[in-house]
């Protein structure tokens, strides 16, 4: 337990990097907030709930943009898509790059999928990006993110 000078519990202690294998090293830690509302989640379901939308992606840059002929050099460029997943029922293509959930921009594909994570399912959005020149608004529901056996 992570505990602030009044003694309230303030995150979860997860990993510590230490050059002695001790308990003296840089520490992190998961947020009060996040681990209750998953530990509420757990109860309530049995579950963690997250909100999907069924991509595989990959951060625009500057060297992929000019790879691939885009004229932006952020977002994040799709180069899958589940089948019969929200993204392509809404006609998300490999190629396309998403730059707006809901007009939030979302400028890589890590705050693309921490925002769609934290999107109840059910949950309307309005995807906004690029196909080629054209810009595009693709409406769907988020579902729920799927357990996939390992």
């Amino acid at each position: 337990a992570l505990v602030n000078g009044h003694g309230e519990l303030i995150g979860i202690n997860t990993a510590i990097f230490s050059q002695t294998g001790g308990s003296h090293g840089i520490g992190f830690a998961i947020p009060f907030d996040l681990a209750q509302g998953i530990m509420q989640q757990l109860i309530s379901t049995g579950h963690v709930v997250r909100g999907w939308i069924g991509i595989q992606g990959q951060d625009v840059t500057k060297k992929l943009a000019e790879a691939f002929g885009l004229h932006i050099e952020d977002g994040v460029l799709v180069t899958g898509v589940l089948e019969d997943g929200p993204a392509s029922r809404a006609g998300l293509r490999p190629g396309d790059v998403i730059t707006s959930i809901n007009q939030i921009q979302l400028n890589n594909s890590q705050a693309l999928m921490q925002h769609i994570a934290g999107l109840p399912p059910g949950t309307e959005l309005m995807i906004g990006g690029w196909r080629g020149s054209d810009a595009f608004n693709l409406k769907t529901v988020s579902g729920e993110r799927p357990v996939f056996d390992e």
